[in-house]
């Protein structure tokens, strides 16, 4: 370290300003660089790395070696350094890609097939959804399957399942297969009062989940945790993420089961219309899509999500909302299909598909 390397420049002329023997050993060194006017000090004999705002090239040896540019002290040089530098980076890039496989390489350098987009399924697990659950696995899984070997296939998987009190916790995963298993091994129980802690379950994917996530939330009930509308608005501004919300419970009495009652009573309980617009305005504010619906129509709903979330189909219109009432004949159906979309020109396409469901 107490070894010279440098000259000083003669003038602005810097090229030949390493010492010879330096140069000759094929020894490294770098340039010493300071900002401050007063207290820049190097030791003696060492280069700079030199530059108007190099306080340290103003002593001896003066003058500097980088090569940042073609007016650089060592401008020279730049064109040949830059080349080198992409050669090595390119080298060290090919060996980490070796080393970890294409699809894990992608991922990491944030262009695989999706970015680093990631499927997100919210999932309510109160006594109420045990008449909903395998309606819910079995959408789950066609969502899955769906973007599976296509440019939206996801770059991870998310669980967060919410029951009352408690929600979470967070289950992240790369494997669909596994994202199956962790959502069939869900049971539904507890819960007790009918209003449950979904915004609190929405909140733990939309922090944990990576931003323009694509988040499902399942469930039968409004939303208890109402302090968190706010919140939840602000992270979905913040994250880009699109939520979308498959809500079962009817827009009238439905049989649900007291926890803090015996095996087999039920209270009844219903979602009204204000508690369906609060995810409304939510799937609003996220460019997503509210449904409600019942259990036996939940896998044929599916399709409206998912041909609809497709990153082949790109708009730029405002969000509306679409009421779809239908008619007696629609027997099997809540009597009213609640959608929001983001997309004036895909609009007559979901009124078509939910015309054609019900028909």
């Amino acid at each position: 370290k107490n070894t010279p390397t440098c000259r000083s420049c003669v003038g602005k002329d810097c090229q030949n300003n390493i010492l010879e023997n330096i140069i000759r050993d094929k020894k490294l060194t770098s340039g010493y660089f300071s900002l401050e006017p007063f207290f820049s000090i190097k030791p003696k004999g060492k280069c700079s790395h030199g530059g108007l705002s190099d306080q340290t090239s103003r002593q001896e040896p003066t003058g500097g070696i980088n090569k940042d540019s073609l007016e650089s002290s060592h401008g020279n040089w730049h064109t040949a350094a830059a080349e080198v530098a992409v050669a090595a980076t390119s080298q060290l890039l090919e060996d980490i890609r070796g080393a970890a496989g294409d699809t894990d390489f992608l991922r990491m350098m944030g262009i695989s097939k999706n970015g680093s987009r990631v499927l997100c399924f919210v999932i309510d697990t109160t006594g109420s959804m045990s008449d909903d659950i395998a309606a819910v696995r079995e959408t789950t899984s066609l969502i899955i399957d769906s973007k599976r070997g296509t440019p939206d296939e996801p770059s991870a998987y998310i669980l967060v399942p919410f029951n009352d009190p408690d929600f979470g916790p967070l289950m992240r995963t790369t494997d669909p297969d596994v994202f199956k298993a962790q959502i069939n091994a869900l049971s539904a129980d507890g819960g007790g009062d009918f209003p449950e802690m979904s915004l609190s379950g929405l909140q733990v994917a939309l922090t944990g989940a990576p931003p323009s996530s694509e988040i499902f939330l399942f469930t039968d009930a409004p939303a208890k945790d109402l302090n968190l509308m706010g919140t939840v608005i602000a992270l979905i501004e913040r994250t880009k993420s699109v939520v979308s919300f498959f809500l079962t419970g009817s827009l009238g009495l439905r049989r649900r089961r007291a926890s803090d009652q015996g095996q087999g009573q039920v209270q009844h309980s219903r979602m009204v219309e204000s508690d369906s617009q609060l995810y409304m305005e939510l799937s609003q504010a996220s460019g997503g899509q509210a449904i409600q619906v019942t259990k036996t129509e939940l896998p044929k709903a599916t399709s409206i999500i998912v041909e609809s979330s497709s990153s082949s189909l790109v708009t730029l219109t405002p969000i509306v909302n679409i009421r779809v009432t239908l008619g007696p004949q629609c027997e099997g159906w809540d009597k009213r299909v609640l959608i929001s979309h983001n997309s004036l020109h895909k609009c007559g396409t979901i009124l078509n598909k939910v015309s054609a469901l019900v028909q």
